[in-house]
């Protein structure tokens, strides 16, 4: 039996679809299930999915924040190995819906993602390591943007488009390889945690310059920085997704409430943040610039399991 796995992560809207011929489909994080779901809230042993006569079960493995079936619009725990008929719709965890699903065209093949029957015929699950590499990544937001449109919307557009304007010439000039508008802001990707950095530090300086310059009002941006790795699923779109860079975007939104210990210095805006890992990974690479950041404090982050150490680049 062939089986279509929709795939939907409900923070971050990521959504993906794949087809698999096996009477058994092991769900988690670990890379020895069939299907790997790289989400903080899944555990690496998830659940089970077995088909086996014509008699369906899926079964929770222990894990920490446990499985749901959907049942006439809710969501009911699993206790155990509980019987069930496809289509069906699981949660796994608290961010992740696996809806499993026959599909099968006129001519008895399996379509998926719109192809035709002849495109599509799949037997194996793609293993998303192929699709994997390692980059630093930069998160840019504008501050304050809703209330600004709210009051006088053309002039809204008009900041971010410069935002866009001044943050473009950084972007290139220190070898941007990945943009994505997002609202008032962007997703970028670097080959190296010094070139986003570099990039970054000269995006809140040219602002500042242009804050003080112009008798518009000021554009006030945040940065978040991390270094992870990335998968890019359609080489078309390019378009990058993964667990670090839905990080990323936790780190550019963290508020001093987010901090166990607060965080004094910690500044509302015109701010650049970064990982512990990007911190590291950049002081290894040029041990003189160590003192351009300082510890903020370990944050719990939405979405995240573990807390994260923020670290703050010293602006000049």
């Amino acid at each position: 039996m062939e089986w279509k796995i929709d795939i939907e992560n409900l923070a971050t809207r990521e959504a993906q679809a794949l087809l698999i011929a096996r009477d058994s489909i092991a769900f988690g994080r670990n890379t020895t299930n069939d299907v790997v779901i790289e989400n903080a809230l899944v555990s690496r042993e998830h659940a089970l999915f077995e088909c086996q006569a014509g008699r369906c079960f899926i079964e929770d493995r222990g894990s920490a924040n446990g499985t749901a079936l959907q049942n006439n619009g809710h969501w009911e725990p699993l206790a155990g190995r509980q019987a069930v008929q496809p289509p069906f719709r699981l949660m796994l965890g608290k961010e992740i819906t696996v809806a499993i699903s026959t599909v099968v065209t006129e001519i008895g093949q399996t379509a998926i993602f719109g192809q035709s029957a002849a495109q599509s015929v799949v037997s194996h699950v793609l293993n998303i390591e192929e699709f994997a590499k390692e980059e630093a990544l930069m998160v840019l937001d504008l501050c304050d943007s809703t209330q600004l449109a709210g009051r006088d919307q053309a002039m809204s557009f008009h900041l971010v488009k410069r935002l866009e304007s001044v943050s473009m010439d950084s972007l290139r000039r220190f070898q941007v390889d990945f943009f994505k508008r997002t609202g008032d802001g962007f997703l970028a990707s670097f080959p190296l945690t010094t070139h986003a950095l570099d990039a970054a530090s000269e995006i809140m300086r040219r602002l500042s310059e242009r804050n003080r310059r112009t008798q518009n009002l000021p554009i006030n941006a945040r940065v978040a920085l991390h270094h992870g790795k990335t998968y890019t699923v359609d080489p078309k779109t390019r378009d990058i997704h993964g667990n670090d860079v839905n990080l990323t975007f936790r780190i550019e939104g963290v508020q001093q409430d987010s901090f166990a210990d607060g965080a004094p210095e910690l500044p509302a805006r015109d701010r650049i943040l970064c990982s512990r890992v990007f911190y590291e990974d950049v002081v290894r690479r040029e041990p003189a610039r160590q003192d351009a950041f300082f510890l903020c404090g370990s944050a719990r982050l939405k979405g995240i399991a573990e807390p994260v150490d923020i670290y703050c680049v010293r602006l000049r």
